[in-house]
């Protein structure tokens, strides 16, 4: 557990709110997300920080 991960970006489209991009990490083992946010922007610098 807690020793390889994934992460998933996607953007989520909200009828009158426009598109909002996500990001996830789930832990492989577990299958659990361990992180759920809305990022700013899908920019290598958010996503990489």
């Amino acid at each position: 557990m807690n020793e390889l991960w994934q992460t998933d970006l996607t953007e989520l489209m909200l009828p009158d709110w426009g598109t909002h991009p996500l990001g996830s990490v789930v832990d492989d083992f577990s299958r659990f997300s361990i992180v759920f946010r809305r990022l700013r922007n899908s920019k290598g610098d958010t996503v990489q920080g």
